[in-house]
């Protein structure tokens, strides 16, 4: 008897289990707008991807958050990339999106501030940084970092403006700069002695003109030079007067400010002509 040979047939599924691999690229950066905000790019096509049965073309790489996702302030972001295989297999790589503010801050500098100057017409400068307006994208105003150039209590001198640099700096380093002037005024009266009493002589007809007596003035100033003060005289040298008695006449010292102080003396009218008397005109006539 024939033995009878049994054949059977099945199938060898060729299964891929190998996973493929995946590079993510470097730390990527994410510039912030003026509001500190932004969106993720697609990096997927940044990504090193290979596999042992998938061409590289075929393999899907996935990324989480996905592209077009929103951020704000400054900090970093984890993406994470996945690739996966024909069948299915995946792997996956993260790198930081490092989320920076490039925009600089606002300053607004305060209008002109005065310094007034002291009896030595010196005086050092205030700080001025709490007067300036300032605002950014991403810091918060009260961590804003305002500086000043001259730093407050710079000695300071003489009449003049000194103009004073405002610089704020946010978080991230990014700065702006204002200017503004501070004048340095003076304003001390100058120091004026008149002279003691003069003597005008009347002459032959009782009448007399003041001379200019300024020069007699001792004078000083805190912050201009004798020789640049300016005096006056009331009433004004060449005055005409008459009469014996007494004419106050008054001294005005001004400095190149303006400030002025005063003083006054007496001029005093007096005569020295010889005048007969009637008994020895009587006698000289008989």
């Amino acid at each position: 008897m024939l033995q009878a040979i049994l054949q059977t047939a099945f199938n060898v599924n060729r299964v891929d289990t190998t996973v493929p691999t995946i590079t993510c690229p470097a730390a990527q950066t994410l510039v912030l707008n003026a509001a500190c905000a932004g969106v993720l790019a697609d990096y997927t096509s940044l990504a090193t991807v290979a596999d042992n049965c998938t061409a590289t073309g075929a393999l899907t790489v996935t990324q989480s958050p996905v592209a077009g996702s929103a951020v704000s302030g400054v900090g970093t972001t984890v993406v994470t990339l996945t690739v996966t295989d024909a069948s299915s297999n995946t792997a996956s790589c993260t790198f930081n999106v490092n989320r920076v503010d490039t925009t600089v801050p606002t300053i607004t500098c305060p209008a002109a501030q005065t310094l007034v100057l002291n009896a030595t017409c010196a005086g050092v400068l205030a700080d001025y940084t709490s007067l300036a307006t300032v605002a950014d994208n991403c810091t918060a105003t009260g961590a804003l970092t305002v500086t000043q150039s001259p730093v407050a209590g710079s000695a300071v001198s003489g009449v003049g403006t000194t103009v004073v640099t405002l610089t704020v700096t946010d978080a991230s380093s990014n700065t702006a700069s204002c200017t503004f002037n501070v004048n340095r005024v003076d304003t001390t009266v100058p120091t004026i002695t008149c002279p003691a009493a003069q003597t005008l002589v009347l002459n032959a007809a009782c009448t007399g003109v003041l001379a200019d007596y300024t020069s007699l003035a001792t004078v000083a100033d805190n912050c201009t030079a004798t020789g640049a003060l300016t005096v006056t005289q009331s009433p004004a040298a060449g005055t005409a007067v008459s009469g014996v008695g007494t004419t106050v006449v008054t001294l005005t010292v001004t400095d190149a400010s303006g400030n002025s102080a005063n003083c006054t003396f007496n001029v005093n009218r007096v005569d020295t002509t010889y005048q007969p008397s009637l008994v020895q005109l009587h006698r000289h006539l008989f």
